[in-house]
């Protein structure tokens, strides 16, 4: 649904109860300022390059430059060792608050959790939602699980598309950092994607996370696609 050029988002607006569109603003880089029919209470805009932009009756709070890794993908030799299986939904409930720090986690450079317009409950509420989408495939096609005696310390979801596959989340816990968890997360997404005939992953994070950044850069990923974000909060 299109009103003026902003598109309405349905799925966004019902979750955080408020009216809120994007705007491509890449079409719009040879204009200083524009002006929205319709009150949105929160604008996404997109620039493939940026530049600044007023939005009349709006207040630019907070940007981000989202970074997508991306790697073709080959045969893999992968340790049959490691701890690392796709999640059963029947365990749910037994291991939802390991998943639930898992997903905070991972979200921590989102401009969910850094845009000061949503509250702490927000953040933490969508990405509780979040895995439950993807538990139920409704966001994700698999959940992969590191685990540790009765513990899951990491994760990962992602999602095959016609032609590449993406990640969604993925997190290991702080305690278990640097231990190699993420790296064998990601091999075995590679592994599940090769044997479906799917040779390319995407990876979305944020050029702020220089931690998730360095680390996709050692695996191989290297970036193919760079976009700022912008929120823009009606006065």
């Amino acid at each position: 649904m299109t009103n003026n050029f902003i598109q309405i988002l349905d799925w966004d607006s019902k979750f955080f109860n408020l009216k809120i569109g994007t705007v491509d603003a890449s079409s719009k880089s040879e204009e200083k300022s524009i002006e929205i029919k319709g009150d949105f209470d929160l604008i996404y805009a997109k620039f493939e390059h940026n530049f600044d932009l007023v939005i009349v009756g709006y207040d630019k709070k907070f940007e981000e430059q989202k970074v997508v890794f991306g790697k073709q993908l080959k045969p893999l030799e992968i340790d049959e060792t490691k701890n690392v299986f796709s999640f059963n939904p029947a365990n749910t409930e037994k291991y939802i608050l390991d998943l639930y720090q898992l997903a905070f986690e991972s979200g921590k450079f989102s401009r969910f959790k850094l845009d000061d317009g949503f509250t702490q409950n927000q953040f933490e509420d969508l990405y509780k939602k979040w895995v439950h989408n993807s538990i139920n495939k409704a966001f994700a096609d698999d959940v992969l699980v590191y685990q540790i005696e009765d513990k899951i310390v990491g994760f990962v979801t992602y999602r095959v598309h016609t032609d590449f596959a993406t990640i969604g989340l993925i997190a290991t816990h702080p305690e278990f950092q640097g231990q190699g968890i993420g790296k064998q997360l990601i091999k075995e997404v590679e592994q599940k994607l090769i044997n479906t005939n799917c040779f390319e992953l995407r990876i979305p994070t944020q050029e702020s996370n220089l931690q998730a950044c360095n680390f996709y850069s050692k695996q191989g990923y290297q970036i193919i696609e760079s976009t700022t974000i912008k929120h823009y909060w009606k006065i």
